[in-house]
């Protein structure tokens, strides 16, 4: 099997969870705190796109995420500069309360096609690179604030592959344990 192949399918798997994660989210749940300090459940799902999206298309690539393309355009709680990474509860909260389960899985659901496209077209030898995530995020104001920076620092560096094993899957699977969690939680306190 290629790497790129094996890559893929890990993807595929993750995105498959996710879906049947925000599935199974009651419109109330996405809103609900299910303990003092955790974040939203809305906020958690979007965190988990946008840093698909900012690993591949941002720190990888060097390209516009998806979120910068003409269909989001005015879908400001989507586009919240960011991937959430280092927001406060206060910040994190106004991002869940902003945002719906609907334009969560559409922006899912483009950047996961967007990755699976650009990774048919990878070599194995090219999951070696090391991407310039420095260069590639030097024009994102976002992308320099002291409490994102803290929380990807040893991405820094990384090749390839690890950057889409672990924040585009193995990050994507701690959230989902978060999730199954939390919904546990909300549901035995009904």
């Amino acid at each position: 099997m290629q790497a790129t192949t094996l890559i893929q399918a890990q993807l595929n798997g993750v995105h498959q969870l996710f879906l049947a994660c925000v599935d199974d989210l009651t419109e109330t749940e996405w809103l609900t705190c299910a303990f003092p300090k955790a974040n939203l459940p809305g906020f958690t799902l979007w965190h988990m796109v946008r840093t698909r999206d900012w690993a591949v298309q941002t720190a990888i690539r060097g390209v516009p995420e998806v979120i910068a393309g003409e269909r989001w355009t005015g879908w400001s709680g989507l586009a919240m500069a960011g991937i959430g990474a280092g927001f406060t509860l206060e910040q994190a909260n106004k991002v869940g309360r902003s945002i719906s389960r609907a334009d969560v899985l559409a922006y899912a659901d483009s950047v996961h096609s967007a990755i699976q496209s650009w990774l048919s077209s990878l070599r194995n030898d090219e999951l070696d690179t090391i991407p310039n995530m420095e260069a590639h995020m030097a024009s994102y104001t976002a992308y320099q604030h002291p409490g994102f920076r803290a929380e990807i620092a040893d991405l820094l560096g990384q090749p390839m592959w690890r950057l889409l094993s672990g924040p585009c899957s193995g990050h994507m699977r701690e959230h989902l344990g978060e999730l199954d969690v939390l919904k546990q939680v909300m549901r035995a306190a009904h």
